[in-house]
């Protein structure tokens, strides 16, 4: 399973997440032009592998420093909500994947669509 797959996962059994955005329209890049708003893309961006020594002896990570996420709405408002409900869903431990939000924000409006546009940046341990 990649890391992408993963982070897939744990937003598509979010709750707080589906409720605001259906799975289906939870995504990683592609086409957008028929998907309805709000919708969610992620991707990572950059890793590196990593060794970590635990309680069961080294263990191999790969560690995405930045794991991106967009938000694309119809108003800030509303990209605002889903934000804070895909931070709490991914900010923790999950299964084979340790995220935390490392920041983010509005990016603005593009003037022809009249879409919104929130970024937010996670750190990932990936176990691998």
């Amino acid at each position: 399973m990649t890391v992408s797959e993963k982070i897939q996962a744990v937003l598509e059994a979010a709750a707080a997440v589906t409720v605001l955005v259906p799975a289906a329209r939870v995504r990683r890049p592609g086409l957008t032009e028929d998907v309805a708003r709000p919708y969610i893309m992620h991707f990572p961006v950059t890793a590196r592998p990593s060794h970590v020594y635990g309680n069961e002896g080294l263990r191999t990570t790969r560690i995405w420093d930045v794991y991106q996420v967009s938000i694309f709405g119809d108003s800030l408002s509303s990209c605002e909500a889903v934000s804070a409900a895909v931070r709490d869903a991914l900010d923790g431990n999950h299964s084979g994947v340790d995220v935390r939000w490392s920041g983010g924000g509005y990016l603005g409006r593009e003037d022809v669509t009249g879409v919104e546009h929130f970024l937010m940046e996670f750190r990932v341990i990936e176990n691998l």
